[in-house]
């Protein structure tokens, strides 16, 4: 597949939405660079999907702009949009054939029927469908109608592609080998995508840049490599990695230094390792998961949870050592939730 368009940027600016006493989003600044994927990763109530339906004009913000390329498009409905957007639904016409719900944006766009059969063929073969165009859509799984969504958005190749968890109802394996797809089918076209996810793995696998929502706000962004390398805040800290965040004593030891006000220190669970120089640790259960075992230890009254290689033997004598450590902003001290959809 080819585009020679010239992809677009999406410009969300202090961009407010509220519904009742809720905050769904906050004064919400985010540029989104052309031919860039950027995932919005966050707890349950962050926000995230709410962002996304903002820029597909499902919802209308109360305050702030949003502009694609030079366009303002704050006001404007979805179809009035240069965007696709899959949902968690499948959104499909029951009555048609696999074949014709994919190809229903290309005639709405008066897509030749020659280029709308090359694109459906491309769009199904792409999330692992090919050979299916003529069976009824309702003969599917739920997990075949999500890839079919899937494949609709794709065919159009819209200015901006907009996901909303769009792989939640496939398989582990093939969840993998579509997020591949989709990822090299965007580099290819270099459209430019905003995804949701409460999947850390495809955020990180996935992405450009991830911005980290919580409560409505944007608490965080940046490559993957680097927001994981070196989160801000406690907060992103554990929820990206599930990092054990530490302080007091213990994070004074474990990082060889006192910490300054505010400070905390985070340690992922696989740069803690068994070690006869460590601090003592008391091992409350540990768990087999193949490539690596999760031991979860009590060390000075804290639960800490390590990644090690499986065959580690735990020794008589227990003691942890943290050869690397990440200095964070102790924001959010709170209990984190976890990743939720």
């Amino acid at each position: 597949m080819h585009d020679d368009r010239q992809p677009v940027g999406i410009e969300i600016e202090r961009v407010s939405k509220r519904f009742g006493e809720v905050r769904a989003a906050d004064a919400v600044s985010l540029r989104v660079e052309p031919g860039e994927l950027v995932s919005l990763l966050g707890p349950s109530g962050s926000g995230k999907t709410t962002l996304l339906r903002l820029v597909g004009g499902f919802e209308t913000p109360d305050a702030g702009t949003i502009r694609i390329g030079s366009r303002d498009v704050t006001t404007l409905p979805p179809q009035a949009r240069p965007t696709a957007t899959v949902f968690q639904s499948y959104a499909l016409f029951p009555s048609m054939t696999v074949g014709e719900n994919v190809a229903y944006g290309l005639a709405v766009r008066k897509v030749t029927k020659a280029e709308t059969a090359r694109r459906v063929a491309d769009a199904l073969g792409l999330v692992g469908l090919a050979g299916l165009a003529e069976r009824p859509v309702a003969a599917l799984s739920g997990g075949q109608q999500q890839r079919v969504a899937l494949a609709r958005a794709l065919a159009v190749r819209p200015d901006v592609l907009l996901f909303d968890e769009p792989l939640s109802n496939l398989d582990a394996e093939l969840r993998v080998q579509t997020r591949a797809e989709i990822r090299a089918l965007q580099r290819e076209l270099g459209t430019t995508a905003l995804y949701v996810t409460h999947d850390q793995d495809e955020a990180l696998a996935l992405s450009d840049r991830i911005a980290v929502l919580r409560d409505g706000r944007l608490v965080a962004e940046g490559p993957p490599s680097a927001l994981y390398a070196e989160p801000p805040t406690a907060f992103v800290a554990r929820f990206l990695g599930g990092a054990n965040v530490v302080r007091g004593p213990l994070a004074a030891r474990l990082g060889g230094r006192e910490l300054g006000a505010g400070e905390a220190l985070a340690v992922r669970p696989e740069h803690l390792v068994p070690s006869a120089e460590g601090v003592p640790a008391r091992l409350i259960a540990r768990q087999y998961l193949g490539r690596e075992a999760e031991w979860v230890v009590e060390v000075e009254g804290e639960t800490l949870r390590l990644i090690v290689p499986p065959e580690t033997e735990v020794p008589g004598h227990l003691a942890i050592a943290a050869p690397r450590t990440i200095p964070v902003r102790d924001d959010l001290a709170e209990n984190t939730p976890g990743p939720a959809e």
